[in-house]
C-alpha cells in the first residue's frame, strides 16, 4: 500500500477531489483519523461517483489507520474490484478472512471473484476450508449447494446438504 500525507494540504488525493465537500472531509480525516465513519462516508460517496482510485486510497488509508475495523477490508476489496484490481481484492478478501474468520461477507466476496475467474475448486476450497467449530460453517454448506447446483452437480449437491443436515439437524 502506499504512504500517506498525514497532514491536510495538497497531496495526490486531495488533488484530485474536485468536490469542495469532499476535498474538506478528506482534510478532517487527515487532522481527527480516529473518526471512522468519515473515512466510510468520503470512500462510499467517490465509490457512488465512481471515482474507485480514490476510494481505494481513502479505503487504504482507513485499514491501515484502524485494522481492527473489519467494513474497511470490505470496502477495499470492493472499491479494488472496481477498479480492475482483482489479484489486489483477492489479497484484501484473504486478509480479511485471516484476520476475522468468523464474518462471512468476506468469504462470499472472495467466492465470486474465484468464480469469476473460473477458479470454482478455489471457491469449492475456500468453504470446505472452514473449521467446524466455526459459527459460519453452517452458511458456508448453502454456499457450496449453490456452487455445485449451478454446476449441474446436483448428486454432489445433495451430498453437501445431507452433510450439513448431519451436523446441524433436520431443521437445516
Amino acid at each position: 500500500m502506499k504512504s500517506f500525507q498525514l497532514h491536510p494540504g495538497p497531496g495526490p488525493l486531495a488533488a484530485r477531489l474536485a468536490d469542495p465537500k469532499k476535498r474538506h472531509l478528506w482534510k478532517e480525516i487527515l487532522v481527527q483519523p480516529a473518526y471512522a465513519s468519515n473515512i466510510l462516508r468520503l470512500g462510499g460517496a467517490l465509490m457512488r461517483d465512481g471515482q474507485y482510485p480514490e476510494a481505494t486510497e481513502v479505503y487504504e488509508f482507513g485499514v491501515r489507520r484502524h485494522p481492527s475495523i473489519y467494513p474497511f477490508r470490505l470496502c477495499l476489496g470492493a472499491a479494488y474490484e472496481h477498479a480492475g484490481r482483482e489479484e489486489d481484492a483477492v489479497r484484501v478478501y484473504r486478509q480479511a478472512i485471516k484476520t476475522f474468520p468468523d464474518r462471512f461477507r468476506a468469504y462470499v466476496r472472495l467466492e465470486k471473484l474465484y468464480r469469476r475467474g473460473g477458479s470454482i475448486a478455489d471457491a469449492i476450497r475456500l468453504y470446505r476450508a472452514i473449521p467446524a467449530a466455526n459459527p459460519i460453517k453452517e452458511a458456508s454448506y448453502l454456499r457450496l449447494f449453490q456452487i455445485h447446483a449451478r454446476l449441474g452437480d446436483f448428486e454432489t449437491a445433495i451430498t453437501v446438504l445431507q452433510e450439513a443436515i448431519k451436523h446441524y439437524g433436520e431443521s437445516y
